[in-house]
């Protein structure tokens, strides 16, 4: 995934020239997704329910083009499920958006990499959660979608996001040689598919 990651980013960097949004240009947006997550079992020896948890994503995303067309755009998170303590994150984007003269609606991908201190993953269980004090979990993030402009600065926005989180973390090894346990380290890596809807101004 890492390598399909990277030749994205190269695409965003090859295809700058062909911009419609203009060098120093300011887009201001936010962008949020929410989902529902309930589970149960049913026809089974005993029936299991789970109460439903609400899981929301909030970003901020400034950018900045320094070119036409392509912007840096840092994004800021911060996202939770109803029975946790929010977490946060900061992604550093680059961000490369084409709007045909004539037309209102403009497309864009963008690709970035940044760190939190907790995991959004509302696939399992609706989790998305504060794990650490620290911003040790490294985030892969790739999205691409459409803008709507109404006028000259008003934005729509929906974007199809990708996100790879990753985080070392420590287990004790047990045996009958070493019933105290030996600590031990494994990476723990998610993964997540959402639809983000968004909404901003462009100066």
């Amino acid at each position: 995934m890492r390598s399909l990651f990277y030749s994205f980013l190269l695409v965003l960097f090859a295809s700058s020239l062909y911009g419609q949004f203009k060098k120093g240009d300011v887009e201001f947006s936010f962008m949020a997704t929410i989902d529902k997550h309930s589970e149960r079992t049913e026809n089974y020896p005993f029936n299991v329910s789970i109460d439903p948890v609400t899981v929301f994503y909030l970003s901020l995303n400034p950018a900045y083009y320094i070119i036409d067309g392509l912007s840096v755009e840092p994004e800021f998170s911060i996202f939770a499920n109803s029975n946790s303590k929010p977490a946060t994150s900061l992604i550093g984007n680059v961000s490369y958006t084409y709007k045909a003269e004539s037309s209102p609606l403009a497309v864009y991908a963008r690709a970035g990499y940044g760190f939190s201190n907790g995991y959004y993953y509302p696939a399992v269980r609706g989790v998305a959660y504060r794990i650490s004090s620290r911003f040790d979990v490294g985030i892969l993030n790739a999205g691409a979608g459409v803008k709507f402009l109404f006028g000259t600065s008003a934005v729509i926005r929906a974007e199809v996001n990708y996100k790879e989180q990753s985080s070392e973390q420590e287990y004790y090894a047990y045996s009958a040689s070493n019933p105290y346990g030996t600590k031990k380290k494994y990476d723990q890596i998610l993964e997540d598919i959402t639809l983000m809807v968004g909404c901003g101004l462009l100066f």
